[in-house]
């Protein structure tokens, strides 16, 4: 629903913020500035890079608004990209670039001026706004009544600039001395981690030390080992057959601990590997003969030294 922007004199919004109301906003932009008592108007930004440098063309030293656009009534094009000036002539809001006494920005939904040719029409809802309210209402648009009442009988935002006063309707954000009218400039990445598995609780880290973590499995990436010419537990609790793997008969996993299960994964069909119902493996319920990608045994060692099958993929 689109973002508005107010920089007040000697404030700034860094390129991220920007391209961050952009990316959110991606349906053309436009900025404004008051200045020697005239308020100048460029829009038609549909590249970020281009919006930027316009924006830093502009003297720190003024008010500045600036507007990212998401479509809701009216084409994608420069005419309706904000700002727009208050003025009579609906087609002439659409100019790319002009100087005039006063101009708007809006963020939200008009409804009562939404054109019912939607998306498809050449003007949108603040275009009408500004024809048909904002412009005969003249300076009464600087009253704090008109304010007042555009502010209860709706959730829009609008940034007004004249040749001697700004004008801000609505609920805004401030950050840094600068005000947003919705959290679009802000960053959405979010870094963080979360425990895929989780171990045995110990009373202290010598104890989880002494027990080589076995029981310890904490991890976002897949935590596997490759089998080379035997399979050790050491190694970790995951292991693949791959390019590395000599084994052919696996008879056992060296140094497996009692309730801690062990998953052997192929990751190389071409590796003639299996696993014998017999020894210690005796209890599984059948030959494991992998013969593709991704087939896997898991099991897991018993009180009695000899290994259990949980799972079974051949």
């Amino acid at each position: 629903m689109c973002i508005a922007v107010y920089i007040p004199e000697k404030k700034n919004l860094t390129d991220q913020q920007i391209k961050n109301c952009f990316a959110n906003n991606p349906d053309g932009a436009g900025i404004m500035w008051q200045e020697n008592g005239k308020v100048h108007i460029q829009k038609g930004f549909f590249k970020v890079e281009e919006l930027i440098k316009a924006f830093r063309e502009i003297p720190i030293t003024v008010p500045r608004g600036l507007h990212c656009r998401i479509a809701t009534s009216g084409k994608i094009s420069t005419e309706c990209c904000h700002p727009f000036p208050i003025i009579k002539d609906i087609k002439s809001m659409g100019r790319a670039e002009c100087i005039v006494d006063s101009a708007v920005i809006h963020n939200g939904v008009i409804s009562f001026c939404t054109p019912h040719e939607g998306l498809l029409s050449p003007f949108s809802d603040t275009m009408v706004f500004a024809r048909d309210f904002l412009y005969p209402m003249g300076n009464k648009i600087n009253t704090q009544a008109f304010k007042i009442l555009f502010e209860q009988s709706n959730t829009s935002k609008l940034l007004i600039f004249n040749k001697d006063k700004i004008i801000r309707m609505g609920t805004w954000i401030e950050d840094g001395g600068v005000y947003f009218s919705n959290s679009g400039y802000k960053d959405t990445w979010k870094e963080g981690t979360s425990a895929a598995f989780t171990g045995k609780k110990f009373s202290n880290k010598a104890a989880m030390d002494a027990n080589n973590y076995a029981f310890q499995q904490i991890f976002m990436n897949m935590p596997v080992t490759s089998i080379t010419s035997s399979v050790d537990a050491n190694n970790g609790f995951w292991q693949i057959v791959d390019s590395k793997t000599t084994v052919t008969d696996i008879a056992d996993i060296a140094n497996a601990k009692a309730g801690v299960a062990y998953c052997i994964e192929v990751a190389d069909a071409s590796k003639n590997v299996s696993i014998s119902k017999a020894a210690k493996f005796e209890k599984i319920t059948a030959e494991w003969k992998p013969t593709q990608v991704g087939d896997y045994i898991l099991v897991v060692l018993d009180s009695d030294g000899n290994f259990l099958e949980l799972e079974l993929l051949s």
